[in-house]
């Protein structure tokens, strides 16, 4: 199977022009009007939900939670507050009972200036938007001159990458209990190195009881680029017991319901006790519909998500390691980039072709369809996604290595160190 984009992801379109064209209010308005329209036409014979990306999980709640008590929606669906409470990383960071060390800069306020002379968090630190979309416009900053750089771009770009998302907040949010949502704020946290990372994925049902879906172990190369989705986790199930309970601790605090959600979670490799919330992300991950049913018999996240929306409190088979694994590891190895180029100086295409015909069991996924698309400014800590191959093994270890292989087989230019991180899984 080949899955291919007909046109590049806008937000990487945006990057590589380093303007945000096609961002407006009026875009945001419109379409929100065209999804009330609907809802309300609708209203009745609608009674279920799908939702696997934030925009949509940020749209449908924003509009829902506006309805009239009168007017009667049979689908279950979280407020909006709950949802912007994990899309908005700052916020997020403040309900968070064991929070990073962070704070914020308004991007268009003078002090600004003041600020990069004495950023109050020692170098290096993590610079990043409040609510991220595909993990743009996220850095590690290593010094004043890096930083000053950053925000004078970000005074051009940062307005116009954040239009969407301010225009539903002003929608649908109480701004004057969140006053910075309708800021261009950039957010700074202490950078935490010599870390594993986590994905885990659960619901939460109409009543607030919490479950888990799954664990997924994704690995970083070289400070933070991406690099491999492998589950099942083989982390210990004591770390895995605590990793679950943090994420439900949070979800709890932000009364967060009826929906599936998605967190991220440092580890320290030599603390395996020492777990801190990266992110939260009020949907699943959607790329993992098939990593489960690849290493799980029977699951189907897709059609839990729409039970759950239909209020079942039965929504199908949950993976389980000891009940239901099928003995496969599903890897999404995902081939990234801190180079500046065309795809076709950046990826080995012919080698790609070579590959997609002898493993027909494999799915290749392309983030970019024309090999003269060139990508610049890559100065990201996590660089530039340019595709994702999936595939199954027998162990743990040759996911690792397979995927290894089709990095070094398929980037003509790299920059970063390849040397897979190990998981102590003892």
């Amino acid at each position: 199977m080949v899955s291919s984009e007909q046109k590049p992801h806008p937000e990487y379109s945006r990057l590589a022009k380093d303007a945000a064209k096609d961002t407006s209010m009026e875009y945001m308005r419109n379409l929100i009007t065209s999804v009330e329209t609907y809802l309300k036409k609708n209203v009745a014979d609608i009674n279920g939900l799908f939702i696997k990306h934030d925009i949509e999980a940020v749209i449908i709640s924003a509009v829902l939670s506006r309805f009239k008590r009168d007017e009667k929606v049979a689908v279950k669906y979280p407020s909006y507050e709950s949802v912007f409470l994990c899309n908005h990383k700052y916020y997020q960071r403040t309900r968070e009972r064991h929070p990073l060390h962070f704070l914020y800069i308004d991007i268009d306020d003078d002090d600004v200036d003041q600020f990069i002379q004495n950023p109050m968090l020692e170098y290096p630190f993590f610079f990043k938007a409040p609510e991220l979309q595909r993990s743009l416009h996220q850095y590690v900053i290593k010094d004043c001159q890096q930083l000053k750089e950053i925000v004078s771009q970000l005074r051009i770009v940062l307005p116009k990458y954040n239009a969407e998302t301010k225009y539903v907040n002003e929608y649908a949010l109480d701004l004057q209990k969140y006053p910075l949502a309708s800021k261009n704020i950039m957010i700074c946290e202490e950078f935490i190195s010599d870390c594993l990372q986590l994905n885990w994925e659960g619901w939460v049902d109409h009543q607030g009881t919490i479950f888990t879906y799954g664990f997924t172990d994704e690995i970083l190369l070289d400070y933070g680029i991406f690099s491999d989705f492998i589950m099942p986790s083989i982390l210990p199930d004591a770390v895995l017991s605590k990793a679950a309970n943090i994420c439900k601790e949070i979800l709890r605090d932000i009364s967060f319901k009826s929906s599936f959600v998605n967190i991220e979670l440092w580890i320290k490799k030599t603390n395996y006790d020492d777990i801190r919330i990266i992110e939260v992300n009020p949907r699943i991950a959607s790329s993992y519909q098939n990593q489960y049913r690849s290493s799980y018999h029977g699951a189907n996240l897709y059609h839990s998500i729409i039970k759950l929306s239909m209020g079942h409190t039965d929504i199908g088979v949950i993976p389980n390691i000891q009940t239901n694994f099928t003995g496969l590891y599903s890897c999404q190895s995902v081939i990234g980039t801190r180079c500046d180029g065309k795809i076709s100086q950046l990826l080995d295409l012919d080698k790609i072709e070579q590959e997609k015909q002898s493993r027909k069991d494999y799915n290749f996924v392309f983030y970019f369809n024309d090999p003269e698309f060139e990508i610049v400014d890559n100065h990201q800590s996590g660089g530039k996604v340019l595709m994702k191959v999936f595939f199954t093994t027998k162990t743990y270890e040759q996911a690792q290595n397979e995927s290894l292989r089709l990095k070094k087989l398929f980037l003509i230019k790299d920059n970063f160190d390849m040397t897979m991180p190990k998981i102590d899984h003892q």
